[in-house]
């Protein structure tokens, strides 16, 4: 109404400036017709909550995700050193279970592939994990050989309680 009032108390000779002026209107007033929304152009926000970043890992080990959209997670990808581990995951809660002893022992690069109802996907932040948690360290060397503080002398004598003479001879010569 206001807007239909200011352009009629405009003067004739400027049908030109009211043409702009309801286009102006028209433009700050449009919006999706009823119903519609707009496109989902945004990426879903998708992390690795466990294995955690370093942590050793051997057997079957449960990669658990968060993944979250305003438009809804449509499915979720597991991968091991950039390779998709099996189908995508289309139901929540998102884990997968991996066999990380299938993947050899050493570092590995886990990553999540997140894809929207929109469309939209996203990768995860890499999660670097260490696979080899049944190497047993290496044991530890041996002790050095005693070190004897009080050698014995090539040859020595004592005194007995008798008071009779005790001779000591080594059995090697030096």
């Amino acid at each position: 109404m206001r807007v239909r009032h200011a352009l009629t108390r405009m003067p004739a000779r400027g049908a030109l400036a009211r043409a702009a002026a309801l286009l102006l209107a028209l433009a700050c007033t449009a919006s999706q017709p009823a119903g519609q929304t707009p496109p989902d152009t945004l990426e879903p926000v998708v992390w690795i909550a466990s294995p955690y970043e370093d942590a050793t890992v051997s057997g079957t080990v449960t990669v658990s995700v968060e993944a979250f959209d305003a438009s809804g997670i449509g499915g979720v990808t597991f991968e091991v050193d950039g390779a998709a581990l099996g189908a995508e995951d289309t139901a929540s809660p998102w884990s997968f279970a991996w066999d990380a002893d299938a993947s050899g022992a050493g570092s590995h690069i886990l990553t999540v592939v997140a894809r929207d109802n929109a469309g939209n996907a996203v990768r995860s932040d890499v999660v670097a994990v260490v696979v080899g948690g049944d190497v047993t360290p290496p044991p530890p060397p041996p002790p050095p050989p005693p070190v004897n503080h009080n050698p014995v002398a090539g040859a020595d004598s004592l005194t007995s309680a008798g008071r009779v003479a005790v001779n000591f001879s080594s059995a090697s010569r030096r």
